[in-house]
């Protein structure tokens, strides 16, 4: 396997697959290893998995982590690769986190949960849940921080 770019490493545009389907409605996942390798040859800085641009709404976690464990397959460290963990619920996206640090993921990206409105203490409570299910960064951009739980609310630490 090819030397692992470091996630800091990440310039330029961060490309997404698309989710191609046979004609019966299942996932082609020969069709998904052949659009990663052209994406790789337009010189993609790094790939995001099961974003909204690739039908993420439509899949199953099944089907989601089937995707992402084929694009960190093809991949193979010569870019990094980013796995979208968005879910309506904390249990899930963690599930989908684990899962995408399992296969050798570099990063997984979360979005606010969808069809609920978190208050601001529930949001900083989900992200903190998938930030410290993993030992992945949530997003190429951020550096971990350090959580600590209270009865009532999760805090900064200082550093």
């Amino acid at each position: 396997m090819a030397q692992r770019q470091p996630l800091s490493a990440i310039r330029g545009i961060v490309h997404v697959p698309v989710t191609p389907f046979t004609p019966d409605n299942t996932i082609d996942l020969d069709t998904f290893a052949r659009v990663i390798e052209f994406l790789l040859r337009q010189k993609a800085s790094s790939l995001c998995v099961n974003l909204h641009l690739a039908e993420s709404l439509n899949l199953t976690l099944d089907e989601r982590k089937a995707l992402a464990k084929a694009a960190v397959e093809v991949a193979a460290g010569r870019v990094p690769v980013i796995v979208h963990v968005s879910t309506p619920g904390t249990d899930q996206a963690i599930e989908l986190a684990r899962h995408a640090e399992q296969i050798g993921a570099d990063c997984v990206m979360a979005i606010a949960p969808y069809y609920w409105k978190p208050s601001q203490e529930q949001l900083t409570d989900h992200f903190a849940a998938i930030m410290t299910a993993t030992a992945l960064p949530l997003s190429p951009t951020t550096r971990r921080p350090s959580w600590t739980a209270s009865a009532s609310r999760r805090q900064r630490s200082p550093r």
